[in-house]
């Protein structure tokens, strides 16, 4: 689990028993939209969502699993990405080197 306990480690969320028709469409009267649903998603990488949007969000997997798939995939892109950054950032060289300094340099002398 994560900062804002809604991304799962990286393993696919399987939705729960499907609720009757009547809890059903009291869980889809308190919870948020799909578009809202998928918004407060991708915000949970960037912040800590609130302890109320962490229950909505829960309450709508029980409804949708439409927003479930995008929570899974959004998460492999997001761990995919952080592995690459990873990467990345093992090859990336710590400074410029001394030719690229050189074009650098000749370029700022030459707007002034």
């Amino acid at each position: 689990m994560t900062k804002s306990g809604d991304k799962d480690s990286g393993h696919e969320t399987k939705p729960a028993e499907t609720p009757s028709p009547w809890v059903a469409k009291m869980i889809d009267r308190v919870t948020p939209s799909c578009r809202e649903v998928t918004r407060l998603i991708s915000e949970s990488y960037d912040r800590n969502l609130t302890p109320v949007e962490r229950v909505q969000l829960r309450l709508h997997y029980k409804i949708c699993s439409l927003c479930i798939r995008y929570k899974d995939q959004l998460a492999t892109l997001h761990n995919g990405l952080a592995h690459h950054d990873k990467e990345a950032a093992e090859h990336r060289p710590e400074t410029l080197s001394p030719k690229a300094m050189e074009r650098i340099r000749r370029c700022l002398d030459e707007n002034r």
